[in-house]
């Protein structure tokens, strides 16, 4: 990548790394919070994001790492932006991604996964929330508490939304074998 590119995609990583500024500020909100304030904060330095990679994808040649970076954030500008217009919905979709992931994990993987989390629990049972015997006998699900509920899920309300969409997608993978 060429210098300008570097100095186009740094200013791209600095635009957007405002709009975390202002996810890292809602986090722990109520949804109807988390809206208002990325109304107000996050909708205006999404619009100027928008302007500026459409006023460099006209500067850079066709074809270059650059253009097709910028090409990607374009065609998906609406998915990418959804959660400026809904307070349920997180910036990132990381989470979900790794549950799905999870899923389609195979046999061979899911074994690997279990034995690192047996592991990884014998070496901490002195630790507060250490898995006990009957937890380390099922199932590795990385991502649950200890109530069943997705970890991330119970400490991030707004994340409860995401959780709602993986479970439903759940139960139509599991309707569907």
């Amino acid at each position: 990548m060429g210098q300008s590119q570097e100095r186009l995609a740094g200013e791209a990583l600095g635009l957007i790394a405002k709009l975390y500024e202002v996810e890292r500020d809602v986090a722990e909100l109520d949804a109807f919070e988390r809206l208002r304030i990325r109304q107000a904060k996050a909708k205006p330095l999404a619009s100027a994001l928008h302007l500026w990679l459409t006023t460099q994808r006209q500067k850079v040649p066709p074809g270059s790492a650059i253009a097709k970076a910028i090409d990607y954030s374009l065609g998906r500008w609406q998915p990418l932006t959804r959660c400026i217009a809904d307070g349920d919905l997180p910036i990132e979709n990381n989470w979900v991604e790794n549950q799905i992931r999870r899923d389609r994990a195979g046999p061979q993987e899911l074994a690997v996964r279990r034995v690192t989390s047996l592991r990884q629990a014998r070496g901490r049972r002195d630790e507060p929330g250490a898995l006990g015997p009957s937890e380390r006998a099922r199932p590795a699900r990385l991502s649950e508490g200890r109530d069943g509920t997705p970890a991330d899920a119970s400490r991030k309300p707004h994340r409860r939304a995401a959780a709602a969409s993986l479970e439903a997608r759940h139960r139509l993978i599991r309707s569907a074998r």
